[in-house]
């Protein structure tokens, strides 16, 4: 979580352009994955997952590229920033098929420090190409 951001003060953004998809395995709850649509073609994703259920990741960002290709709509574009402090993020991304498209400068604080956020991106056609 960033700098002066509280628990308290988060509150789930709920409207016809963002999606909570909740992540369960074995009926428990292990994950959520928010989709926010930045414009009627592209959407921006912030996977969530606890740190005891990593071994499921790939399979989490999987099943949200099936939800993503079976979603009607303009959607053509799924992108995802993640600080460089993250770089094991950074690796599952790339791994899942993700590709760099260039880095947003000193825009992500943590521990007091500001840093830079990578800056990734799949197209619909390269997730179904994927899948």
């Amino acid at each position: 979580m960033e700098d002066s951001v509280s628990l308290n003060d988060f509150y789930p953004e709920t409207s016809a352009t963002a999606y909570w998809l909740i992540c369960e395995v074995e009926n428990v709850t292990v994950g959520v994955i928010s989709v926010h649509y930045e414009n009627k073609t592209s959407v921006k994703i912030h996977p969530c997952l606890l740190s005891g259920y990593r071994s499921h990741s790939r399979r989490m960002i999987i099943e949200l590229f099936k939800w993503l290709v079976k979603m009607g709509g303009e959607m053509q574009k799924v992108n995802i920033s993640i600080p460089k402090t993250r770089r094991i993020v950074y690796n599952l991304a790339k791994n899942v098929g993700f590709k760099d498209e260039g880095v947003n400068r000193m825009s992500f604080t943590k521990n007091g420090k500001t840093h830079d956020q990578w800056l990734l991106g799949l197209t619909r056609k390269e997730i179904r190409g994927m899948l």
